[in-house]
């Protein structure tokens, strides 16, 4: 009855969420694959397997490159940035041995560019990001936008200060499973919101950001990553965008025009001045929108090209 138990909850939490999804008016279909996190049994290797393997599926058409040396690239990004994703990531995150209201959530993740766009909490009451949440029926709307800015003071570079590990997903997972607008203090959110996104969206963009809480025994203790992997993760678009464009190029030249001035910035801010440099940072590339880029092997439909994953201003 315990095992039984433990696939409801995430079923109906998926299942209320595609319900608010259709009943809000967006036509477009999506695609839910659902991923199982145990805090209290499992490390978080076990975790990264499953959307490693979710993540390298080939594209349908396929795309080109699928990866640059073993960097995979995301899937077909979404037309409208605040619009569903063309498919949902639903990371089930428990804190404790028997899943329970008060110690577990579901994460919704976007497939294209892995977004933390929102979560359910342990009675499945889903809670949206402003100006996503619009449309979403029966979602309430999160005191906070999406921007770094408005969820840490000092935006993207304050990340350093945000601690992790098993203990800190804990706490993120036990604020989110019993968080309440009414009643829970936004301070507590945004944290736990903060602790979430760098543990389970930019550890899956940033490989030495999640080797920094996750290697051999880190996991197990609170762990920071450094102010300078801080500073990369608003250029996590434009390094892709320049990985795709130098490889369709026959990896002739890095930052060739029309990428000479994303080229210069990455160059100027992280100091990223060629491939190597771009690679040993990155482990998923996001899959760009530009209409710029040179064609290989396929064409690509392209959509509004957005810079950066975060406000630049953050």
């Amino acid at each position: 009855m315990h095992h039984m138990h433990a696939f409801l909850l995430p079923a109906v939490a998926a299942l209320s969420l595609l319900a608010a999804l259709s009943g809000g008016g967006q036509a477009q279909a999506v695609r839910i694959r659902h991923v199982y996190f145990n805090l209290a049994t499992q490390p978080y290797t076990h975790l990264y397997t499953q959307l490693e393997t979710l993540l390298k599926a080939p594209s349908n058409p396929p795309y080109h490159p699928r990866d640059i040396d073993g960097r995979y690239v995301l899937g077909p990004r979404r037309s409208v940035f605040k619009a569903a994703p063309l498919g949902w990531i639903m990371l089930h995150v428990t804190a404790g041995p028997e899943r329970g209201p008060a110690n577990s959530a579901t994460l919704a993740l976007a497939e294209d560019d892995l977004y933390l766009f929102g979560f359910a909490n342990g009675t499945n009451q889903w809670y949206f990001l402003e100006n996503f949440a619009s449309g979403v029926q029966g979602a309430t709307t999160l005191p906070f936008s999406l921007n770094y800015g408005d969820i840490i003071d000092g935006g993207h570079k304050s990340l350093w200060k945000v601690p992790l590990g098993k203990g800190s997903a804990v706490y993120a997972a036990t604020t989110m499973a019993t968080y309440d607008r009414a009643r829970s203090p936004t301070p507590q959110i945004k944290d736990a919101f903060a602790r979430s996104i760098v543990m389970y969206s930019e550890a899956i963009r940033f490989k030495p950001i999640r080797m920094a809480f996750s290697n051999g025994d880190r996991w197990e203790h609170r762990t920071y990553i450094s102010d300078i992997q801080a500073t990369w993760i608003a250029h996590w678009g434009q390094m892709s965008t320049l990985l795709i464009a130098w490889e369709r190029s026959g990896r002739q030249k890095w930052g060739a025009p029309p990428f000479d001035l994303i080229a210069e910035s990455v160059r100027e801010d992280i100091h990223v001045g060629n491939p190597a440099e771009a690679l040993v940072k990155l482990d998923f590339i996001l899959r760009p929108t530009s209409k710029d880029l040179p064609t290989l092997l396929n064409t690509t439909t392209t959509t509004t090209y957005h810079a950066y994953m975060y406000n630049p201003n953050d």
